[in-house]
């Protein structure tokens, strides 16, 4: 666990991680009640994931990973928060350059069901706050970090001023 100097946090974050996938760490699917719902007074949890398998283009069997894949990451992350009393806000994955046009589409497909899929308590539609307005599959310029994926300070201010607080109680 790490937190970055500068990045706003209220607790450690993995580092590199992916929904369903263990390339970089244990799936989230897998460390979410430790890591998230372990936490003391807990009333609700952003969940901002799914990126990370989008490029390692794998689901955990080894195929090919598909939308319905991490919907159903999802649900599980919906249903072990609800169970638990916690509120599940869906955060839209962010644009990057870095994806191809077949990750941009299942980028495009995952945002559609967080969106309008009823099945969080509210939304963080992070990706309209930090596309590029002239070209909305990056990030704006003003936001990215430099290598196109991850948010800067200012983009990070960016995410935390995209989250209504009304739908964290």
């Amino acid at each position: 666990m790490w937190t970055r100097p500068g990045w706003p946090s209220s607790t450690p974050a993995p580092a590199a991680t992916g929904l369903l996938s263990d390339w970089t760490d244990s799936a989230g699917v897998r460390r979410f009640a430790h890591d998230a719902l372990g936490h003391p007074g807990i009333r609700a949890v952003i969940v901002l994931t799914g990126i990370n398998d989008i490029l390692g283009g794998e689901n955990d069997a080894g195929r090919p990973l598909t939308a319905r894949d991490l919907v159903d990451g999802y649900r599980s992350l919906i249903r072990e928060a609800h169970e638990s009393g916690v509120r599940v806000i869906g955060g839209t994955l962010l644009p990057s350059r870095t994806l191809t046009d077949a990750q941009n589409a299942l980028r495009e497909e995952a945002n559609e069901w967080i969106r309008t899929g009823r099945h969080f308590d509210g939304v963080a539609d992070f990706e309209r706050v930090m596309a590029d307005p002239d070209d909305p599959r990056a990030l704006a310029p003003g936001y990215d970090s430099g290598d196109g994926l991850h948010p800067n300070d200012a983009g990070m201010a960016a995410l935390a001023g995209a989250v209504d607080p009304t739908t964290l109680t």
